[in-house]
């Protein structure tokens, strides 16, 4: 029988304490047929300067696979930001949490943009970034153009193309990627640029209460009616008319002057959807008129091609919700960049759909033109829907604690 040989570790030599440096003897080998013993007293130590070797090898793999290991672990946790607090259902409950994570006990507000950015070439990316261009099924030529960046070879300036004159009888939106609150204030700030009148339809900012995505193109749009609402149902619609019909019942106004208009929510396909507006006189430039209550505007901006600053604002009288409703004040305010001539336009107890998508418009009858948009700045609130939470026992399959609301904001619904 043979007596294992003991693996030493470290400066160890095999079969000898550390401490001891002196020649080693083999182990005592028993033949266990004759029971006869034989001892070897040889003094080779080069097996045991190899076990130890190997043994050494093996410890500094170990030490550098630990260690590459750590490393990596350590890189790991740099990478992955570790979250700063964690907040339960149960704190959450009947909260407000945005896109971001971020909570609050009421619905929170959206800002992109800035003042400066009216007077840089240059569109926001925060701006560029939540906004979507589409156009009418019309348009088959070119179609990629529309609702997308344009920089004005001449100046370098950024815009939204909206239509050229190469199109007629078109519509196209650039609109928020979520619905709004109209419970809650909001304003739009941008600029609108047209290089001829009299091409038909107009160009602005409309509120409708469907699909972003279809914001002025869906159901009933006719670009080629009044300002490109008509047949469109609930449909509010603030910037300049650019071609003013002779049809009886439309009370159309004159193409180039600022205008606020509302369809009802028949659809209907003439003038008779228009709502009743109530313009605050006194709250706007004093050549503001509304003779059929249909049509609140102001004179002119200007009687040719122009290009117009806006900022447009809604405000709720108390954000409580009748009927699906809000009521509430549009007030629009719009510059002329040539000649500094301001015009406002007030209009009281406006109703709005309490979730409404927002968008850059324009419509073009068969007269065509150039229609170019921007949007600068703008604070709004995302319409939000509380989501209920249950507690599951995924064992037995039940709920076994109360339900709990979230309220998120919607994406584009």
């Amino acid at each position: 029988m043979t007596t294992p040989t003991t693996i030493a570790t470290g400066n160890e030599t095999a079969g000898t304490p550390a401490s001891d440096n002196s020649a080693v003897t083999n182990p005592t080998t028993t033949d266990t047929t004759t029971n006869n013993t034989t001892n070897n007293t040889s003094t080779d130590t080069t097996g045991a300067q190899t076990a130890s070797a190997a043994s050494n090898q093996v410890v500094a793999d170990e030490t550098t696979t630990a260690t590459a290991a750590k490393q990596s672990l350590m890189m790991s946790r740099a990478l992955v930001a570790e979250p700063k607090s964690i907040a339960t259902v149960d704190q959450l409950d009947g909260k407000y949490v945005d896109d971001d994570g971020n909570v609050s006990d009421i619905a929170l507000a959206v800002n992109a943009g800035d003042a400066s950015a009216a007077t840089s070439t240059t569109i926001p990316t925060d701006i560029t970034d939540v906004f979507n261009g589409q156009t009418d099924s019309k348009v088959t030529a070119n179609k990629d153009i529309f609702g997308q960046l344009y920089t004005d070879p001449a100046t370098g300036k950024q815009w939204i193309q909206l239509l050229t004159d190469k199109v007629t009888n078109t519509a196209t939106s650039y609109s928020f990627g979520n619905q709004i609150d109209t419970t809650q204030s909001f304003e739009i700030q941008g600029e609108l640029s047209l290089d001829k009148l009299n091409g038909g339809g107009g160009i602005g900012i409309i509120l409708q209460p469907v699909n972003p995505s279809e914001a002025g193109i869906g159901a009933g749009a006719s670009a080629s009616a009044d300002i490109g609402i008509i047949g469109q149902k609930d449909t509010t619609f603030i910037g300049f008319d650019n071609y003013q019909s002779g049809q009886p019942g439309y009370n159309d106004t004159p193409n180039g002057s600022l205008t606020i208009r509302q369809t009802d929510g028949t659809g209907t396909p003439d003038g008779s959807a228009f709502v009743q507006m109530n313009m605050d006189k006194a709250n706007s430039t004093s050549d503001v008129t509304n003779p059929a209550g249909t049509n609140p505007h102001t004179a002119q901006v200007n009687g040719k091609a122009y290009d117009v600053l806006f900022d447009y604002k809604w405000t709720p009288d108390t954000g409580t919700v009748v009927d699906g409703k809000v009521t509430g004040t549009i007030t629009a305010t719009v510059t002329d960049v040539t000649n500094g001539a301001v015009k406002k336009l007030t209009v009281t107890s406006v109703q709005l759909n309490q979730a409404e998508s927002v968008a850059m418009f324009a419509a073009a009858g068969s007269g065509g033109a150039n229609y170019l948009g921007r949007i600068n700045s703008f604070t709004l609130t995302k319409v939000t829907e509380p989501t209920t939470v249950n507690y599951i026992n995924v064992k037995r399959v039940r709920c076994f604690k109360l339900q709990r609301q979230l309220i998120p904001t919607l994406g584009a619904i």
